[in-house]
C-alpha cells in the first residue's frame, strides 16, 4: 500500500471514529477544524454517520441470518421426553429480537410511532431564517461560516456538528439558537430543548421570541403538551410568532 492509500485509509478510520463518538474531545476538535475547510471531508463524514447508523444493529442481524440458515439446512432436534428444548427457544428468541429491532428502526424512519402532538409540531416546524451578522475576526469564523452554510442547505447533521463546536467555544446565544433549531429539525428533541432553554435568557428580541417559539415546538415534539401550551399562552399575540402561536394553541385546546 502506498503512502497516499495509507493516508486515505487512516482518514476514513478517523471519520468513522468521529461518527461513532470514539474520539477524545481534543481529537474531535482537531478533525472538525479540517472538516470545515473541505466540502469533501464534510461529505465523507456524513457518509460515515449513515454507515454507522446502518450497522448499529449489524451483530444481532448477522446472528439472526446465521440461525435462520441453520434452521433451513438442519431440522430441529426433537427434545427428549419431559425436557424443554432450550436450543429451539434460543433460536426463536433471537429471531424475534432481530425482527423487533428491524421493525422498530424502520418505524422510526417512517414515523410509525409518532404521536398526534409530534405530528402537530412537525406541521408547524419550519427552519429559522438566517439573519446573522458575524465579525470575521473570530478565530472560529470558518467553523461558523461552514455551519451556517450547512444550515442554509438544510444539512442539519453537519450544522449540528459545526455550530455545536463553535457554540461550545464561544457560548454565543445567537448561534445557540440556530444550533437548537438544527437539533429540532433532526427531531433531537431533548438536545434542542436543552440548548434553547440555555440561550433564551441571554437573547435580545426578536431572537428571544424565536427561541420561545421553537422551545414550544420542542416540548410538543416530545409530547409534553402541557408545557408547550404554557409557553404558547405567554407569547405576545402581536409578536412575530403571535399568529402561529395562537393557531397552534387553539389546535391543542380542541
Amino acid at each position: 500500500m502506498n503512502i497516499t492509500a495509507m493516508e486515505n485509509f487512516e482518514l476514513q478510520e478517523t471519520l468513522r471514529a468521529l461518527a461513532t463518538g470514539e474520539l477524545s474531545e481534543a481529537q474531535a476538535q482537531q478533525i472538525q477544524k479540517e472538516i470545515v475547510k473541505s466540502p469533501e471531508l464534510t461529505e465523507e463524514l456524513q457518509f460515515s454517520k449513515k454507515l454507522a447508523y446502518a450497522t448499529k444493529h449489524k451483530d444481532l442481524l448477522e446472528v439472526n441470518a446465521m440461525l435462520l440458515d441453520i434452521m433451513a439446512k438442519e431440522p430441529m432436534p426433537a427434545p427428549s421426553s419431559g425436557r424443554f428444548n432450550w436450543l429451539a427457544f434460543l433460536i426463536v428468541f433471537v429471531v424475534m429480537s432481530a425482527t423487533a429491532v428491524g421493525v422498530y428502526t424502520t418505524g422510526n424512519q417512517l414515523g410509525w410511532w409518532e404521536t398526534q402532538a409530534t405530528k402537530l409540531a412537525g406541521s408547524y416546524l419550519q427552519p429559522l431564517e438566517n439573519v446573522l451578522f458575524t465579525k470575521e475576526n473570530s478565530m472560529f469564523y470558518d467553523a461558523l461560516r461552514s455551519g451556517m452554510e450547512a444550515y442554509e442547505r438544510e444539512d442539519y447533521t453537519a450544522a449540528v456538528e459545526l455550530l455545536g463546536s463553535y457554540y461550545q467555544s464561544n457560548q454565543d446565544p445567537n448561534i445557540g439558537l440556530f444550533l437548537g433549531v438544527s437539533h429540532l429539525m433532526l427531531q433531537q428533541t431533548e438536545a434542542a430543548s436543552t440548548v434553547l432553554q440555555a440561550v433564551l435568557p441571554n437573547l435580545d428580541e426578536p431572537a428571544a421570541e424565536a427561541a420561545t417559539w421553537y422551545l414550544a415546538l420542542a416540548n410538543l415534539q416530545a409530547n409534553r403538551t402541557d408545557q408547550s401550551k404554557k409557553i404558547l399562552e405567554e407569547m405576545p399575540i402581536d409578536g412575530l410568532y403571535g399568529t402561529k402561536a395562537k393557531a397552534l394553541l387553539e389546535e391543542l385546546q380542541r
